[in-house]
């Protein structure tokens, strides 16, 4: 069981930073305003996102001008599930992954994260450094995709205009060649898949599509990557997701 703390914190007054833990399964609040101040001066950036699985693959940004925001105005930022959440600016808010992920043949990730308005990009795991890999993305045309490259050979879909909070599930298997992903508990994309060299995730928000570096814009509360296929646990992680969260 995970007993660290949740997030590193700069606060916007002084540029200090400290460690906020967990309260109850959340972020502390009390103490988060504590140290930011809660004046509509006070602003609170995420500078580390700390890794709870144990491995100290935490995410972190040490570029002031690139942190999401965790408080504005002297105020937590919440989801409309009345929750904690980070909020991304989509023009240069990522955070860096200390050591990266290696994707192999499988994978199975678990990513919430609240989309405030369509026509724009909503994205997970992705890489600054090389182009397509990324496990889950929502762009500014509103098509949905899953897997290692922004193609119509992935699992993909068309169209997606809904706004709210959303649960999306992605898994990516070599047995049958298969990418598949699923949006608060419904499939919505399915595709058979080449699966090419192992790629290297390494940005939570970001990713290069060949032209230029892209970058999530809105909340994101959790994301759970896992290296095997997960799928025959997906019934209990969606639900155990939503329960939470309470997305849908």
């Amino acid at each position: 069981i995970y007993s660290g703390a949740c997030i590193r914190v700069r606060r916007s007054s002084d540029d200090t930073e400290q460690d906020i833990p967990f309260l109850n399964d959340v972020i502390d609040e009390d103490e988060l305003l504590s140290f930011t101040g809660a004046t509509l001066d006070d602003k609170g950036y995420v500078v580390t996102w700390y890794d709870q699985s144990g491995n100290g693959n935490d995410a972190t940004n040490t570029e002031m001008s690139e942190q999401p925001l965790i408080v504005n105005a002297g105020a937590v930022i919440l989801a409309s599930n009345g929750k904690p959440t980070t909020s991304f600016d989509g023009v240069n808010d990522s955070l860096g992954l200390d050591t990266g992920i290696n994707v192999g043949q499988d994978f199975y990730e678990s990513f919430v994260f609240e989309r405030t308005t369509a026509g724009i990009n909503s994205l997970s795991l992705g890489t600054k450094a090389n182009i397509n890999p990324f496990c889950f993305l929502w762009n500014t045309a509103n098509t949905l995709y899953s897997g290692m490259e922004e193609s119509g050979s992935n699992s993909h879909a068309t169209g997606q205009t809904q706004v709210g909070d959303f649960l999306a599930t992605t898994r990516r298997e070599s047995l049958n060649n298969n990418v598949t992903m699923r949006l608060n508990g419904a499939g919505v994309g399915l595709a058979n898949y080449t699966i090419g060299n192992p790629a290297r995730l390494t940005d939570l928000g970001a990713k290069n599509n060949g032209l230029a570096t892209i970058y999530s814009n809105g909340f994101i509360q959790e994301l759970i990557h896992y290296k095997v296929d997960k799928s025959a646990s997906q019934s209990f992680i969606e639900t155990n997701t939503n329960n939470f969260y309470l997305l849908y």
